[in-house]
């Protein structure tokens, strides 16, 4: 293969890498120091990073499927606003306990999917169409229940707080979640 078509293959590979390495450069330079160390590079804030992708990922691996398949899903993010605003209500109000919640959570999820999905193949309307009307309705929901709030989750629910904890002292437990969920749906 000749240097420059080495080079072309090289960079195409690389590209997307770089423009993640060139971030994380300037994260590390731009952050405060504390105690000699740059803040973004301690360690409470890496496992705070890697808590906070794994929801992302979790969500994005579900999105590979849709949009490999010629679909698009805009409500992603309210119905899973809609979702946990139903758990921590679930938890606080209602008195049900961490399994009801996170039944209650998966069933939200599953009927906003079955809803988008009948109109879609169903009612033949454009996904990009139902999806966003989804979009609406789940913020709206979200909104409505939880009074434009933030709803905590109390201590006393601990069952439902282990989500948060750090297996084997170091790795949260939803990146252990992602990585199984994208190991299964790599086998998909």
């Amino acid at each position: 293969m000749p240097e420059p078509v080495r080079r072309k293959f090289r960079l195409s590979i690389l590209g997307p890498y770089l423009g993640l390495i060139l971030v994380f450069i300037f994260a590390c330079f731009l952050s405060p120091i504390r105690n000699g160390w740059p803040v973004f590079l301690q360690i409470d804030n890496i496992l705070d990073i890697v808590r906070q992708v794994s929801v992302r990922g979790i969500l994005a691996v579900g999105m590979t499927f849709v949009i490999i398949s010629g679909g698009i899903d805009l409500s992603v993010g309210s119905v899973l606003a809609m979702a946990t605003v139903f758990a921590a209500l679930s938890l606080n109000t209602w008195g049900l306990g961490t399994l009801a919640a996170i039944a209650i959570t998966l069933f939200t999820g599953t009927l906003a999917g079955f809803f988008n999905g009948m109109a879609t193949a169903l009612g033949r309307i454009q996904p990009f169409v139902v999806t966003l009307a989804m979009m609406s309705i789940a913020r709206g929901l979200a909104m409505a229940f939880s009074h434009n709030y933030t709803i905590p989750i109390h201590a006393d629910q601990a069952a439902f707080l282990t989500l948060e904890e750090m297996a084997f002292g170091i790795i949260p437990i939803p990146a252990i979640l992602f990585l199984a969920i994208v190991g299964v749906f790599q086998i998909v």
